[in-house]
């Protein structure tokens, strides 16, 4: 992982959030529109050894509440590539 920038940051975003990913910390982080610099919400793998290579939103007209994101990932210690949906309520976010 050294050869093509490990603790990259990796981020997406639509006119709903944005999402981004740094390898380092294991986890996301989320701002949603109207985006506001105080108003972020966090989510971290269960899995801390995910290495995260590419996110992508996904719009989600049902609910302003949930916000929605793929991953794909690769496990460093078994190497198996990993292809995730992720569903995060923003009503259960703290507020940093």
């Amino acid at each position: 992982n050294e050869e093509d920038n490990a603790h990259g940051v990796r981020i997406a975003g639509n006119d709903q959030f944005i999402v981004y990913a740094i390898n380092r910390d294991g986890g996301f982080t989320f701002t949603t529109a109207p985006f506001r610099p105080m108003q972020r919400c966090g989510y971290w793998n269960s899995n801390s050894m995910l290495y995260v290579y590419s996110i992508a939103t996904v719009s989600t007209a049902s609910s302003d509440e949930l916000l929605t994101f793929v991953q794909i990932a690769e496990e460093t210690r078994t190497q198996q590539v990993f292809f995730s949906i992720i569903t995060v309520n923003q009503s259960m976010c703290g507020r940093w």
